[in-house]
């Protein structure tokens, strides 16, 4: 119940998945995961890592380097695999918009400034924002289009 209580990115729901995945991985109950039961886990899903693998992904989740992985330690990590899929998500969502606006996929290409003032003005209907201002301030090389760098720290600015 403690663990639950703290401040957590992690849903109660998503707590209570992970308890039950932890669980499953204890094998003999005693409220850790050693190195046997990772490899157990590992062979259950189909992979059979090396014993340096093991010792490397233990190393990286033991905090207290007990030499096992407790349920905080193990719902530590939950919480950041979590971070890094939402961090990849908004990357994504990045890059589309860009493709979607007429940059290329791979990041490469720019936007018109033209065509982004008439996207935030007519498709947004921010008619009161000073997009212009906005635009230039981010067009660093001021070369009038906006390439990827600049349309992702468009994309984070918050006014």
């Amino acid at each position: 119940r403690k663990v639950a209580k703290r401040m957590s990115s992690l849903s109660q729901k998503e707590i209570l998945l992970c308890k039950q995945a932890f669980d499953k991985f204890d094998k003999d109950g005693n409220k850790t995961i050693d190195l046997w039961e990772l490899r157990s886990l590992f062979q259950e899903m189909g992979h059979n890592p090396t014993e340096e693998e093991l010792f490397q992904m233990l190393s990286e989740m033991d905090e207290n380097n007990s030499g096992s992985v407790d349920f905080r330690e193990f719902l530590h990590l939950m919480e950041k695999q979590k971070a890094a899929s939402n961090k990849d998500d908004e990357e994504a969502d990045t890059v589309d918009a860009f493709v979607a606006m007429g940059g290329n996929v791979d990041k490469t290409g720019v936007i018109s400034t033209e065509k982004l003032r008439k996207t935030i003005l007519d498709e947004f209907g921010l008619t009161t924002f000073p997009v212009l201002e906005f635009i230039v301030e981010h067009d660093r090389d001021g070369n009038g289009c906006i390439d990827y760098e600049e349309f992702r720290s468009m994309l984070a600015t918050r006014h």
